[in-house]
Formats: structure tokens, sequence, C-alpha cells
């Protein structure tokens, strides 16, 4: 659960970054680009526990190409 936390505490502190930059610049910069996209990403990811658990990947990769009967 901390890891949750202290993903969603990076997720804003680049959401602020990128809105500052943006208002500095007078427009989005490619970091305030990348930091936006970050944020949207987490905002609307499903279940983020599951995300950062370290094994989420290899079960994303096994439900994607599961082994054929008899394996």
């Amino acid at each position: 659960m901390r890891r949750a936390h202290a993903a969603l505490g990076v997720a804003i502190l680049a959401e602020v970054v990128a809105t500052s930059a943006l208002k500095a610049s007078g427009g989005f910069t490619r970091a305030g680009r990348a930091a936006a996209t970050g944020w949207t990403w987490l905002r609307h990811a499903p279940d983020l526990p599951a995300m950062l658990d370290p094994n989420a990947a290899r079960v994303a990769v096994a439900r994607l190409f599961p082994k054929p009967a008899g394996h």
C-alpha cells in the first residue's frame, strides 16, 4: 500500500510540475506533456496496487499469450 501512496504522490507532483511548466512557458514542453500523460494514465488506471505488483508484467504476458493445452 505504501507503494501505491508513493506512486500517487509522485503522480500528483508530476501534475503540479507539468502545470507550472505550462504556465511558465505558455505551452506544453516535452517534459510537461510526458508528466501530463503519466498523470492521465495513473488517474484512469483500473487497479493501481495490482499494477505496482512486481509480478504484474509476468501475469499480463501470461494472459496475452496463454500456453497451449497440454503444457
